[in-house]
C-alpha cells in the first residue's frame, strides 16, 4: 500500500527560497560582470589617452626635426658614446632634450619635453638617426635621412614613428 504525502504546506516556502536564490546568483554575477566592465573599460579610456599624448610627442619631435633642419642635419648628441653598435651612438635628440650622457630614459619628473595640458599628461621624445642615402636624381648634394622618432607618454604608453626628410648638404 502507497502512502501520499497531502501535507504540502511548506512546499511554497522552500519554492521561494529557491527562486529567491537563483536571482540572487544571478544578481550577483550580473554585479560582477558589470564591475569588470567599468574598469576594462576605465583601462581602455587611459591607455586610448596616453596613446594620443604619445602621438602629440612625436609631432612636436617633427616640429623640432624641422626647424633642426633648416641650419641642415642635426648632429649627434652622445658624442661620448663612441662605439656605433651602441643603440645610442646615432641618437640626435636625447628624451627631455637631455644633453650628452642624458638619455632620461626613466623619464625623471622635470625633464618632459610638453605636457597636455588638459589632460595633465607628460610626454617624451627622442630622435635618433637610421640612415643616409643619395637621392637617386638629385645632385651630389643632396640625401635622404631616415630618423626614428620615439615618443612616450606618461611612463606608459610608446609610439614609434619613421620620418624620412631630403636634405641639401655640402654646400
Amino acid at each position: 500500500m502507497k502512502k501520499t504525502l497531502k501535507n504540502e504546506q511548506g512546499f511554497i516556502l522552500i519554492t521561494s527560497l529557491l527562486m529567491l536564490m537563483v536571482l540572487l546568483v544571478i544578481g550577483i554575477a550580473a554585479t560582477n560582470t558589470t564591475t569588470t566592465e567599468l574598469q576594462i573599460a576605465g583601462n581602455d579610456k587611459a591607455m586610448k589617452q596616453n596613446f594620443y599624448v604619445a602621438e602629440s610627442g612625436w609631432n612636436d619631435a617633427v616640429q623640432w626635426l624641422d626647424t633642426e633642419t633648416e641650419k641642415g642635419p642635426p648632429e649627434r648628441i652622445n658624442t661620448t658614446i663612441l662605439d656605433t653598435t651602441d643603440t645610442n651612438y646615432h641618437i640626435v635628440r636625447n628624451y627631455g632634450d637631455g644633453v650628452d650622457g642624458f638619455l632620461n630614459a626613466e623619464f625623471p619628473a622635470g625633464t618632459e619635453d610638453g605636457v597636455l595640458t588638459d589632460q595633465n599628461t607628460p610626454y617624451w621624445f627622442r630622435v635618433d638617426e637610421q640612415g643616409v642615402k643619395r637621392v637617386a636624381g638629385s645632385g651630389d648634394n643632396y640625401r635622404a635621412f631616415t630618423y626614428l622618432i620615439t615618443s612616450n607618454a606618461n611612463r606608459e604608453q610608446e609610439v614609434e614613428v619613421r620620418v624620412e626628410k631630403i636634405l641639401k648638404v655640402g654646400y
